[in-house]
């Protein structure tokens, strides 16, 4: 599926930049009901948190919650947040 389509799934016009202050359980919350509306299977869509550019205390709550899954594109930057 093209990423384009998968904003419009979680039931945004456009890439929502503003969901960083969305709690990780509300985005989760958010994907199974793309799914269900979908007709794709439960737990199909994997979740990928961009962490370029965030500060390290919000890294931290994500992993906090429980989510280990995150992509960046700067191997320096990386270093800085990840133990």
């Amino acid at each position: 599926m093209p990423a384009l389509f998968v904003w419009e799934r979680l039931g945004f016009a456009k890439a929502p930049w503003h969901i960083a202050g969305m709690s990780l359980s509300d985005i989760k919350t958010r994907i199974s009901a793309a799914e269900a509306k979908a007709g794709s299977t439960p737990g199909s869509t994997q979740l990928i948190a961009v962490s370029k550019v965030q500060p390290l205390e919000r890294v931290e709550a994500v992993l906090t919650e429980g989510h280990l899954i995150f992509g960046e594109n700067r191997v320096q930057e990386a270093a800085g947040k990840w133990p």
